[in-house]
């Protein structure tokens, strides 16, 4: 499966648990937070769904594309994101979105070192059937 396909726009299509995987791989890849470390004035501070060089996005910012990325809401959590992007037409930004807003929470608090064993626990708490491929970066 391509998990790379799965946004905001088409995660209608998709499982929580595939939902997950899309956002467990990218995490583990980056293996960064999403975040301005050194804000001018009016611009965010802290984690944010799309770095301001756009190499780099969170948990959330992860399924977001070009059309559904609002720069004015850097800095607000996924219920008002969502909401907004639903008001904008693209209603199932709110579907899956207890495991976005814990994924978000995980790229924001917990340091990056440990997201493997904690994605992993969460994995095993949800009961999940995943791909070997992610079982695999997991390691399950």
């Amino acid at each position: 499966m391509d998990f790379d396909k799965i946004n905001v726009k088409n995660m209608y299509r998709y499982s929580e648990a595939n939902v997950f995987s899309k956002i467990a791989l990218h995490l583990l890849k980056q293996g960064k937070r999403s975040s301005n470390t050194r804000p001018k004035q009016g611009e965010v501070a802290g984690c944010l769904y799309r770095s301001k060089c756009g190499t780099k996005a969170c948990a959330a910012g992860s399924l977001l594309t070009d059309d559904t990325y609002v720069p004015q809401l850097e800095g607000s959590d996924w219920h008002a994101y969502s909401k907004e992007l639903a008001c904008r037409g693209f209603r199932s930004a709110k579907l899956h979105s207890n495991v976005i807003r814990d994924m978000q929470y995980l790229h924001d608090e917990v340091h990056p070192v440990s997201w493997r064993q904690k994605l992993r626990s969460y994995a095993e708490q949800k009961c999940y059937k995943l791909r070997p491929e992610v079982r695999e970066a997991l390691g399950m």
